[in-house]
């Protein structure tokens, strides 16, 4: 076993580590961690209950939980947290993701910022993965839910229904570009800026420009100010003005 910093490095009792094992900087073992021959763990880890196969690495700044199960060449990147979870051979979990209540088919990659969304607040449901899906970045994957075999799931995708083998699930808004808006709206809130009323009357009227009946929404805003406190109107009025100048109608 190799240890770069002893001095740094915290263990348990009962951890066991494998030979050939690698533990860098900076690791802390809590109880129940076994580490197979030929495992890694790169510095700032935090390990409990747990199980690394060999040939698996781990970190940097990488969680494992209670129930965290790795296969061989498993590889758990930077900020990632596995809990009460089984990763089979050769998956890769690169970063910034949680895996709680899962089981993860073996070859399958999951991409960052994926999430299972297992707790509803009141139990825990588990989510399955199959063998070399491939899971996009920004996934939620709502529990309970499986994910098939050789599966694929789109970038951004909040994932509520089971998705065969083999098949693409797409589950997010369509993008929508508004030409010339983001120009407009930024020179409008920098005009505005100190003066919130103001700001609000500016989107107010940009949304309005996007209502087919915007003509009865300016009648709504037109009541909010008669029915403003006296001390409000003249700031309401001053913001709706300078709305009504800055908007191209």
């Amino acid at each position: 076993m190799t240890l770069f910093d002893p001095d740094s490095v915290w263990f348990a009792l009962d951890t066991c580590i494998g030979r050939d094992a690698v533990i860098g900087q900076n690791v802390v073992f809590g109880p129940g961690v076994t580490i197979e021959s030929g495992a890694e763990i790169l510095p700032f880890c935090h390990l409990e209950g747990c199980h690394i196969s060999s040939g698996a690495t781990v970190g940097p700044f990488a969680r494992l939980r209670p129930g965290a199960e790795l296969g061989g060449d498993v590889h758990v990147g930077n900020f990632v947290e596995i809990k009460n979870s089984v990763l089979d051979e050769g998956v890769k979990v690169g970063h910034l993701t949680y895996l709680g209540d899962a089981h993860v088919g073996e070859r399958a990659n999951i991409g960052a910022g994926t999430v299972t969304c297992n707790y509803d607040g009141v139990g825990k449901h588990r989510t399955r993965i199959g063998p070399r899906a491939f899971i996009g970045s920004d996934t939620m994957l709502v529990a309970p839910v499986r994910v098939g075999a050789d599966a694929l799931t789109g970038s951004g995708s909040v994932i509520t229904q089971d998705v065969p083998d083999g098949a693409l699930a797409l589950a997010r808004a369509r993008q929508v570009n508004k030409p010339g808006l983001a120009t407009r709206l930024m020179a409008a809130l920098r005009l505005a800026k100190g003066n919130k009323l103001c700001v609000e009357s500016l989107v107010y009227l940009e949304n309005m420009k996007y209502h087919r009946n915007w003509s009865m929404r300016c009648a709504d805003w037109n009541i909010a100010v008669t029915t403003a406190p006296a001390s409000r109107r003249s700031t309401m009025r001053a913001g709706w003005i300078a709305a009504a100048r800055w908007a191209s109608w």
